[in-house]
């Protein structure tokens, strides 16, 4: 509820500051045609702007990090208490109260749309309609006329078509038709129904009308003059005392004739227009692009890692079933368990020096011609040893503990969170009889070059079945996002805390 309240606070603030623009800029200008689509446009970019997200991160100099950047699941249980169902329904309405209160304004602005299309259509049905080109004409004597509503044009018996004020009129409707302005107006009908709650919609609808009202007066006293079409208008908004009982105070028609009658150009004209594209990128930033930096999550004085919690859902459930509440601590530094013992190679002891491996053979008595005693020394054949080369050590281990970008779920934290959602079932600790307490459990595992995750197994063993269900769910994931060493993708271990917190709902 918290985060879908946010949303709308987000929504009503951007179509606030687009409209806030429009008053300043462009309002009462004479390029309406582009008013008419930018009015449409702060609308739909109302809608989308607070769902972008745009995640700016630094790059970190320097080597891999001493410790994982994880994120710690914290998952709420509660006991059921032995409250009765009349609390339990007290409860639901107070946390849904402005939910109800939503759809109930929302159905009612809903029905007043159906009531008023059906109005047309009974009018419709009970006068013959007459086919001029992509028209259908209704001549009427209905109160209101004439008016137009997509390419049926309801006419006054009272107004003579073939007159200079009648084809001025006919006019003036029909580019209402030609130009499909009643789309425009079904749309703002329909936004106005969903997002109720945002003022600027409203003034927004009453602002589109009004300017449909420039297009078609702008394309009816073409080649008329002014002053007659503005009397017309005048005659018209006094005919119809029933609609307009101060017409002089009335708004949409002093503005209609100040603009008929204004002469004055546009001051920086194109200037007005083009401010648009900066203003629409302060807005995308303002609210769409998160920084953060290698001093995010820490507190200023202490250099110390802070913790930002992020609620996921908070779960309303019957009296008989447990509460429970998801949290995602962001970007945690948690020191690595101590790396696996790496036996090490046995390396054979050198050979012995040649000298030691030389046989020497006593001389034995030969005698030269002289007949003396020359002393001879027999070696025995000697093969010298092969010379092996020691084999280079590699600094690349096969499975990296340490590395600078940490192997990540497909699609980012919030593709986490709504993995999570969806498959872990936080009631474990409860059904198994958990005493009230915080249990964090811990599961390793290695995510290789290709994103494939396998050799999970639990780090901790704190029972109650925590850590058979992380295990459940984790081995349940398919393809990660590989972790990056020095530019490349490379096997590392990826270890997961998930936090238990058992207590008693009170």
């Amino acid at each position: 509820m918290k985060t879908l309240l946010f949303y709308v606070l987000q929504v009503v603030l951007c179509s606030g500051i687009l409209y806030g623009y429009y008053l300043l800029m462009l309002r009462n200008k004479k390029f309406h045609q582009y008013n008419r689509f930018y009015l449409l446009l702060v609308v739909l970019l109302s809608f989308i702007i607070p769902l972008l997200e745009f995640n700016i991160k630094p790059t970190e100099l320097g080597g891999g990090v001493d410790s994982q950047m994880l994120q710690n699941i914290f998952i709420k249980s509660y006991k059921p208490s032995t409250a009765n169902n009349l609390q339990q329904i007290g409860y639901w309405l107070v946390d849904n109260a402005l939910l109800l209160l939503y759809v109930l304004m929302a159905a009612f602005l809903f029905i007043r749309l159906v009531k008023s299309v059906l109005q047309l259509f009974i009018i419709k049905n009970k006068y013959k309609a007459e086919k001029l080109q992509n028209v259908q004409l209704f001549r009427t004597n209905e109160p209101g006329t004439p008016f137009s509503f997509f390419n049926w044009l309801f006419w006054d018996n009272n107004i003579v078509m073939e007159s200079d004020n009648g084809k001025q009129i006919f006019k003036h409707e029909l580019y209402h038709i030609q130009q499909k302005h009643s789309w425009d107006i079904i749309a703002m009908e329909l936004v106005c129904i969903v997002g109720w709650m945002n003022p600027f919609f409203h003034l927004i609808r009453k602002e589109q009308a009004t300017i449909h009202e420039f297009l078609a007066d702008r394309y009816a006293m073409q080649h008329q003059n002014k002053w007659d079409y503005a009397e017309l208008l005048l005659l018209q908004a006094l005919t119809h005392k029933q609609r307009l009982t101060h017409p002089f105070f009335n708004n949409q028609i002093k503005r209609r004739i100040a603009m008929i009658t204004n002469v004055n150009k546009t001051s920086f004209l194109y200037v007005r227009k083009l401010l648009v594209l900066p203003m629409l990128l302060l807005v995308v930033a303002f609210f769409a692009i998160n920084c953060t930096n290698s001093d995010a999550g820490k507190d200023k004085t202490t250099g110390k890692d802070t913790l930002q919690e992020i609620t996921i859902k908070t779960v309303n459930v019957q009296p008989k079933d447990s509460v429970t509440e998801i949290t995602i601590v962001d970007e945690k530094q948690i020191p690595p368990p101590p790396p696996p013992k790496v036996e090490e190679k046995q390396i054979p002891p050198p050979p012995p020096p040649i000298e030691e491996r030389v046989k020497f053979i006593p001389p034995k008595g030969v005698k030269d011609k002289n007949g003396e005693e020359v002393p001879t020394v027999e070696l025995k054949k000697f093969t010298p040893p092969k010379v092996v080369k020691d084999e280079e050590k590699t600094t690349e281990p096969e499975v990296y503990e340490k590395v600078e970008i940490e192997a990540a779920f497909p699609g980012g934290p919030k593709a986490w969170e709504n993995f999570l959602r969806r498959n872990l079932n936080p009631n474990v600790p409860v059904d198994n009889g958990a005493p009230a307490g915080r249990y964090t459990t811990y599961v390793q595992f290695i995510v290789d070059k290709e994103g494939n995750a396998s050799g999970f197994k639990p780090v901790t063993s704190l029972g109650f079945g925590m850590e058979k269900e992380v295990m459940r769910v984790i081995q349940k994931t398919t393809k990660w996002v590989p972790a990056v060493q020095n530019g490349i993708a490379v096997t590392a271990y990826r270890k997961q805390p998930i936090t238990f917190i058992v207590g008693e709902e009170k």
